[in-house]
């Protein structure tokens, strides 16, 4: 996988805080699986 670029980073951390409360394992709330999510919906 691509590294993320400075547009994914951001995404990132807002995502990163939107899916917080739904107490994801580690392996789900990895940052490449989370960029995979945002990757999907194509930012």
């Amino acid at each position: 996988m691509a590294a993320p670029n400075p547009e994914e980073l951001e995404l990132l951390g807002k995502f990163r805080e939107t899916v917080q409360d739904l107490g994801l394992n580690e392996e789900l709330n990895s940052d490449m699986e989370l960029l995979r999510w945002i990757r999907a919906r194509d930012n």
